[in-house]
This record gives C-alpha cells, structure tokens and sequence, in this order.
C-alpha cells in the first residue's frame, strides 16, 4: 500500500469484489454490474482502492493497451464525496499510465455528470467527442462526452 495524503492506495483483487459491489451500490442504476468488475479481474485490467484506515473509500478500474488508457469506471462512496478521493485516484491512474509509457488517457462521461466533467477538465481532459443520446435510463436520454487528455512524454 503507497500512501498520499493521509489515504492509502492499494491494487484490488478479486477478492475485494464484493466490497466493491457494496461500496458502489449507492451509485443506483449507474453503478457497473457484476459480471464487468469480473472481467476486469479476469483481464487484469487495473483496478486500484483508496482507503482511509482500512475503509474502501472509492474504486478506479483502467486498462493499458500499447501507449493508450482508458478510464472504464470510477467512483467514491458519498462519504468521501469532495474529499480527494476521486482526484487521488485519477492523478495514481495518470502517473500510471505516464510511467508506462502512455500518450494518451481516454474516458466517456454522462454529460449531466457536471461534478465529474468539472473534475477531468481540471485534469487537463477535454471533450474530443459527444455520442448524442448515448445513455438510456428511466425513459430519459443523456449524452456522452469522449474526453482526452493527451500526456506529454519524453521521445
């Protein structure tokens, strides 16, 4: 476990899935389903917990592939909400992907998810794409934002 910032950041395995699945229960019909934090696991994608003693305070789950990473999911529960949490998670992500010799991390975000746009932007994401109406829930339509945020390494 590294720690930063009074929080502890640890790899996840599989044997973290149910506290994951409890954890992010909160998140309603957003939250990924089982069967996606499983392949995760089974792919060995990273998936990587920030924890504030021994509590889970959130999730990020990313895959490398060559000199490109995606962000696949991401939350933190509502108590740690406007903690760091989220930012702890994306900068060990990023610093990650740095170090592996990415020059690119992509996400996709609903674009009524201002919090979470507002907070990639902050990053240095910006929007390379919108998918217009990507997003059904509850006979409601949302948008989806494709963001970049290109890495600048050393050739």
């Amino acid at each position: 476990m590294k720690k930063n910032n009074g929080l502890s950041f640890a790899t996840l395995d599989i044997s973290s899935l149910n506290q994951i699945l409890e954890l992010e229960r909160y998140t309603g019909h957003y939250a990924w389903p089982l069967h996606s934090y499983e392949m995760a696991f089974r792919k060995n994608w990273s998936v990587l917990g920030v924890f504030n003693d021994t509590h889970l305070l959130g999730v990020v789950v990313y895959h490398i592939v060559f000199e490109q990473c995606t962000l696949l999911n991401i939350f933190s529960t509502k108590t740690a909400l406007n903690r760091g949490v989220a930012s702890g998670l994306i900068s060990w992500m990023v610093t990650d992907a740095t170090n592996k010799g990415c020059d690119t991390v992509f996400l996709e975000v609903r674009s009524n998810n201002l919090a979470a746009v507002n907070l990639y932007q902050k990053f240095g994401f910006e929007i390379v794409n919108t998918r217009i109406s990507y997003y059904r829930y509850n006979k409601q339509e949302y948008d989806a934002y494709e963001m970049a945020l290109h890495l600048f390494t050393e050739l």
